[in-house]
């Protein structure tokens, strides 16, 4: 039965199933590790140009702008089990 059918709430899994085998004559720990990576960013390329005339003299100025910014976040978590000897320890786990 899942946690679901028992009326519990639970989290879905969303990486690979994953299985570890303690192939040893005691027991080992297991732990099961998961991270996402995400990035965004923006970039805006603009012009500006301006002028300034006096009686004297002209002046003209133009100007290429470019602003840009990017933004990383990672995050994960990690979970351990014992597996007992000569078992192997199934998990589907994910962030």
């Amino acid at each position: 039965m899942t946690a679901t059918e028992q009326g519990r709430q639970c989290h879905r899994a969303v990486g690979p199933p994953n299985a570890n085998c303690n192939g040893t004559s005691r027991t080992a720990r297991s732990t099961f590790a998961s991270q996402v990576t995400g990035e965004v960013g923006v970039s805006a390329i603009g012009k500006l140009e301006t002028s300034v005339g006096t009686l004297i003299a002209k002046v003209k100025a133009k100007y290429e702008v470019n602003v840009s910014a990017k933004l990383t976040a990672k995050t994960g978590d990690s979970v351990s089990v014992d597996t007992p000897s000569h078992t192997t320890t199934h998990t589907t786990y994910g962030v």
